[in-house]
């Protein structure tokens, strides 16, 4: 039996738009690619040097405001790519495109 989160990011204001701005300029910006799938998005780095310890980071940042997101690492062997899905339910991932995809002002 698993129990509903309510769709709600814990930051608000500065400190939202503070951390969009960090997304943006850590991962955003250098990701190889996005594929949106039914229950989320795919974000895909070429190598895992510097991405992979980058994005746990914020993996660990995220989990702490947006409890309601599923997060799936694959680091990939000898420098290999690094992956981060980002899964839910369809609320969930429209909140995924538009709170953390999409671009900061």
């Amino acid at each position: 039996m698993s129990e509903s989160i309510g769709l709600a990011c814990r930051l608000i204001g500065p400190e939202l738009a503070e951390r969009k701005a960090l997304i943006a300029a850590e991962l955003l910006d250098q990701v190889a690619s996005v594929v949106e799938s039914d229950d989320g998005f795919t974000l895909r780095w070429s190598s895992g040097d510097p991405w992979a310890e980058r994005v746990l980071e914020i993996v660990r940042l995220e989990r702490q405001c947006c409890p309601f997101i599923r997060f799936e690492l694959t680091i990939e062997p000898n420098d290999g790519p690094v992956t981060l899905r980002l899964l839910g339910n369809d609320e969930v991932k429209q909140f995924i495109r538009t709170e953390l995809l999409s671009p900061a002002p």
